[in-house]
């Protein structure tokens, strides 16, 4: 039987704040959740898109969308149904309600005259007239549902729909004088936003130029706090501070190093661009909140017993991991690029992983690929400078000493300041 005063105090707390951020971002997750503010917001769960046909739909008369959104560039859900019309060929055009004024007081209009609450995505549908026929608020990642509406030609009123994920919850039916206000402001402003063709690989409105500037700040702060990383420094340092006895002069005495970077960067790099992709969804920032809480009862209880050394040191070879310092000189530098990338994950760990954090601001505020790949790249080449620094002064240090209570106390320190920031995400 589990004898509960037998487990560490700390322990207890970390599983009971852990249940509770989980918990906390699966409700988020399957609930939809609205900010209000400043600014319009609305959280709703992300679900696989299937399409039935590749058949595009577009107005024939016109090159007016059939279908308008209206949204927030930094909207996750208003991205995703973007990506869904354009993976099933429906045309569509992206209002970003913050980059106009014009998009906003139309914005106002629609939920005004349709009973709306102020919540996006909020997507107008279209006949081939240019009629319209229904308003859709949330996301909804159902082609049968839109394929239904697309279909349908105006009759003078239209469908107000407030959806989940994957079904209606309500809707009602608004009259021919409201129905024709929404359709004029709608029309007002046609082709003024981003529009695509069903499949193309157009981007949704950018974020502008505030929300631009707040990403490159938080990515160089972030990056700055996660390049004093003690794990990544000290392993770059004993590794670079040995690569002589290793048998490695000259010139070559740096390769180990260069090795051993470029492969923290390309693990540090893949990790990053599948988080950004995964960060959409609030399940998975919780999952990294709660492991973080985890790490931080585990190392205050090693603390507490007194299971942390003070220091290390070492020299040469007995330095290494052990499988490293076993293998052959010709292989060596192949090894630490591998032994880099796989590594670097556990280096995030130690740093309390800031990197999370910013992909999480990315994935919300960045939606062109190329983009996101671009800045995540940067941020890589800005955490790897220290390492590199720290490796070529390792140079003329005769033995590395780890102070791994420095360390751990560190961690622990930044640990609780980046899940703290992250928690307030889950809100």
């Amino acid at each position: 039987m589990l004898n509960l005063r037998k487990i560490p105090p700390e322990f207890i707390i970390g599983a009971v704040l852990a249940t509770l951020v989980l918990l906390l971002g699966i409700y988020n997750t399957l609930q939809a959740q609205n900010i209000t503010g400043s600014a319009t917001y609305i959280q709703i769960q992300n679900t696989t898109t299937s399409a039935i046909n590749n058949t595009t739909i577009i107005n024939e008369t016109t090159n007016i969308p059939r279908c308008i959104i209206y949204g927030l560039s930094t909207c996750p859900h208003c991205n995703a149904l973007k990506r869904f019309f354009d993976e099933n060929n429906i045309t569509c055009e992206f209002r970003d309600v913050y980059s106009s004024n014009d998009y906003k007081n139309d914005f106002m209009i629609i939920i005004m005259k349709a009973r709306l609450g102020p919540y996006v995505p909020t997507t107008i549908v279209l006949d081939t007239n240019n009629s319209v026929v229904a308003i859709v608020q949330g996301e909804i990642s159902n082609i049968k549902f839109w394929r239904n509406l697309l279909n349908r030609t105006s009759n003078g009123t239209a469908t107000v729909y407030v959806v989940s994920a994957t079904k209606v919850e309500s809707k009602w039916i608004i009259d021919t004088n409201a129905t024709k206000i929404i359709q004029e402001a709608v029309l007002s402003s046609s082709n003024a936003g981003s529009s695509s063709n069903g499949g193309a690989s157009n981007n949704i409105a950018p974020a502008n130029e505030e929300e631009l500037f707040g990403l490159m700040t938080s990515m160089f702060v972030l990056a700055l706090v996660d390049s004093v990383n003690p794990c990544a420094i000290s392993t770059a340092m004993i590794i670079s501070a040995n690569a002589i006895a290793l048998g490695f002069s000259g010139k070559k005495k740096y390769l180990p190093l260069v090795m051993f970077v470029l492969g923290v960067y390309i693990g540090y790099f893949i990790v990053g661009y599948f988080a950004s992709i995964l960060a959409y969804h609030n399940i998975f920032l919780s999952i990294v909140i709660a492991f973080a809480i985890m790490l931080i009862a585990r190392d205050i209880h090693r603390f507490r017993v007194g299971k942390i050394t003070e220091e290390i040191t070492c020299d040469e070879r007995e330095c290494l991991p052990g499988f490293l310092s076993k293998v052959p000189k010709w292989l060596f530098p192949t090894a630490l690029l591998g032994f880099g990338a796989i590594i670097s994950w556990s280096f995030m760990l130690c740093s309390a992983a800031p990197y999370i954090l910013f992909v999480t601001l990315l994935s919300r505020t960045v939606t062109s690929e190329a983009v996101k790949i671009i800045l995540i790249g940067v941020y890589c080449s800005i955490i790897v400078i220290p390492i590199i620094l720290a490796g070529v002064a390792s140079q003329f240090i005769s033995k590395t000493i780890l102070n791994i209570k420095k360390i751990t106390a560190f961690r622990i320190i930044i640990l609780i300041i980046i899940s703290l920031i992250a928690l307030s995400y889950l809100f």
